[in-house]
Order: C-alpha cells, then sequence, then structure tokens
C-alpha cells in the first residue's frame, strides 16, 4: 500500500512537468520559425543594401570623370597651402 501511494504521489507530481515539456516544445518551434523569418528578413535588407551600394558606386564612376577634369582645371584645389 505504500509503495502504490508513493508511486501515485510521483505520477501526480511528474504531471506539471510533462504538461510543462509540450508547451516548451510548442514555444520551440514557434522561437525557430520567428528566428528563420527574422534571419530571411535581414538577408532581403542586406541585399538590397548591396544592390544600392553597387547604384551609388555606378553613379560615381560615372560623374568621377567630371569631378577629375573640373580640378585639373583649377590648380589651387590640388595643392595644399603652405603656411
Amino acid at each position: 500500500m505504500k509503495t502504490s501511494f508513493k508511486l501515485m504521489a510521483l505520477f501526480i507530481l511528474a504531471l506539471p512537468v510533462f504538461a510543462h515539456a509540450s508547451d516548451g516544445a510548442e514555444a520551440l518551434q514557434r522561437f525557430k520559425e520567428r528566428n528563420k523569418a527574422m534571419f530571411e528578413q535581414q538577408a532581403k535588407d542586406i541585399e538590397k543594401r548591396k544592390q544600392a551600394e553597387l547604384q551609388k558606386a555606378e553613379l560615381e564612376k560615372k560623374t568621377m570623370p567630371d569631378t577629375a577634369v573640373r580640378r585639373s582645371a583649377n590648380p589651387t584645389m590640388n595643392t595644399r597651402s603652405a603656411h
């Protein structure tokens, strides 16, 4: 009788642990899904930023020869004054 009472008490005490474990599994699944979505969004943002930088570099590359010609025409911009 004592053994069955102890086993019953142990089973009753263990129930919340098992219930908590199933909630934990669901929470872990939601956590994984949220992280996956966050990393996908970050990858998209990084790709957009790279594209914007490439476009900016191409635009600067196109306008760069014009500024080089202007600087060579104005010698005061090319040299530092020695004070």
